[in-house]
């Protein structure tokens, strides 16, 4: 498993441990100084400078994703989620190496399957076919199944949106 950061966000720090509990070696690109680079659970960094990347030279990513050959890469942050959805869409990408190309759509999805990436539910679904830990979730329309959730699984009960991050409402 790759992990790719390119924002210096502390909640991927922990992310490693759990990987590598389920079995996995675990890569990360980012930029040295981040946390997650820090983690004991990372078998293989790879540093990058995040300005070149976003500056359009992105070899150094290219060069981490062939020599580290992973089965998945992993955009774990916002910024990393644009920019491989950048690489797959935009035209000006178009000559990414086939192998990379297809590694980004295995890992999060094509146009014609539904991504996991920014759907909750469905990053904990496949997180969990893949052997990792994941809480108890579910997706809720109002208060009366979030609690009836709750009264089965134990409180306190979260309650996050797709597509969000970052703080957590707490509905007890």
């Amino acid at each position: 498993m790759l992990l790719l950061l390119l924002d210096n966000w502390h909640g991927v720090a922990r992310l490693p441990a759990a990987l590598r509990d389920a079995g996995f070696e675990v890569g990360l690109i980012s930029e040295p100084q981040f946390i997650a680079a820090k983690s004991r659970y990372v078998d293989r960094h790879f540093a990058i400078s995040v300005r070149d990347v976003r500056r359009g030279r992105m070899k150094s990513v290219w060069d981490a994703i062939d020599r580290f050959a992973p089965d998945f890469l992993v955009p774990a942050d916002e910024y990393a989620v644009r920019f491989v959805q950048f690489v797959l869409t935009h035209p000006q990408c178009a000559g990414v190496p086939s192998a990379i190309r297809s590694l980004m759509e295995r890992s999060v999805g094509t146009s014609g399957t539904p991504s996991p990436i920014g759907r909750r539910v469905r990053m904990l679904d496949l997180a969990a076919s893949l052997g990792i830990v994941c809480p108890d979730h579910k997706v809720v329309r109002d208060l009366h199944d979030a609690s009836d959730f709750a009264d089965r699984h134990g409180w306190p009960v979260y309650l996050k949106r797709d597509h969000s991050s970052s703080a957590v409402k707490n509905a007890d």
